[in-house]
């Protein structure tokens, strides 16, 4: 079975090494305790954020009152896909009396203007509600991600993506040094 020790802890007492063997297994469980733990650290610290973020665009929506509210239903977003489809008929019917002569050509300009706005209004809040909606998606893949955490297995790839140095202090003394990336990542 593979371990881990250090060839200087032999020949200098004064280094400070760990003077003895660390098996694989030890080694992996111990990195990935740390893993585990910092990751639940950052998703706290980020769900934290978002929670007080929510709390603040409540505010916002009621206009200095807290009412719960944010979510969008799938029904309006299929309302106002419906207004959008509304909206070109109307276009298309507008240039048909403009064609027949039925419409001046002002009152033609005037009323796509009118509608371009309706239109570019409608598909704001369309992309405003999407928006959320993949945020809550986000959400819950953190959530997903956190159930995931005790399945995880220690690769080559997570410790090179993570970590910029593991020291051995001791038996389960492990000291894990993370690359400056993770330090700054959204994790969850």
């Amino acid at each position: 079975m593979p371990c881990f020790i250090c060839g200087r802890a032999r020949y200098d007492k004064g280094s400070g090494c760990f003077d003895g063997r660390l098996k694989e297994p030890e080694a992996e469980e111990a990195i990935l305790t740390n893993i585990r733990r910092r990751l639940e650290e950052k998703c706290k610290e980020q769900s934290g954020r978002a929670e007080s973020d929510k709390e603040r665009g409540m505010w916002e929506r009621s206009g200095g009152s807290l009412k719960p509210g944010g979510v969008q239903t799938k029904s309006k977003g299929a309302l106002l896909e419906k207004k959008l489809d509304a909206l070109k008929i109307e276009k298309q019917y507008l240039y048909e009396q403009l064609k027949m002569k039925q419409l001046q050509k002002d009152d033609y300009l005037h009323k796509m203007e009118d509608l371009r706005a309706e239109e570019q209004r409608i598909g704001e809040e369309i992309r405003k509600m999407e928006e959320e909606r993949i945020r809550e998606e986000e959400g819950r893949e953190g959530e997903i991600g956190k159930q995931e955490l005790g399945e995880m297995k220690l690769s080559r790839e997570l410790v090179e993506e993570m970590i910029e140095a593991v020291y051995v202090w001791g038996e389960g003394e492990v000291e894990v040094v993370w690359k400056e990336n993770m330090k700054n990542s959204k994790i969850c």
